[in-house]
């Protein structure tokens, strides 16, 4: 199944040619089929892979946010990372993909039973302490 994606003149021409035409219903395809135009105009959405799902966080010293950052940008699923130096407590999302979560741990593994924290779209985009204030080791990010 393609999906299409139509700016807002041309759906409105779509409907209009599908009432003029005397459908009972506005239909994309008679439309597109009535005019040539319209058909250049339809392309099919490319819906983005996981690799291309961006994120972005900092991370500091201090639970409450204080200091320098350290920032971390990318795209996409990564494996475990722990290239964190220092003694690291807190954190504040920049911008997560919805498509894609933040796990953060308290090893240098990214063990399941070590994580302490997690970031995604919705967290709120201020300081936040890892739980029970632990030192954050490494983190992954997972795209779906």
């Amino acid at each position: 199944m393609k999906f299409f994606n139509f700016s807002l003149s041309t759906l409105l021409v779509l409907i209009s040619t599908c009432k003029v035409s005397g459908n009972p219903a506005p239909d994309p395809s008679v439309a597109l089929l009535a005019n040539p135009v319209l058909q250049l105009e339809a392309t099919p959405s490319a819906s983005a892979s996981p690799d291309d799902r961006a994120w972005d966080f900092r991370l500091y010293k201090s639970h409450k946010c204080s200091g320098s950052a350290k920032n971390f940008t990318g795209s996409g699923t990564t494996d475990c990372r722990s290239d964190i130096s220092g003694s690291i407590s807190g954190f504040i999302r920049v911008d997560v993909d919805p498509r894609c979560d933040i796990m953060l741990y308290k090893d240098k593994k990214c063990s399941k039973g070590d994580s302490i924290g997690s970031i995604a779209y919705d967290t709120a985009d201020t300081c936040t302490a890892s739980r029970k204030k632990k030192k954050i080791k490494s983190f992954r990010v997972t795209c779906f």
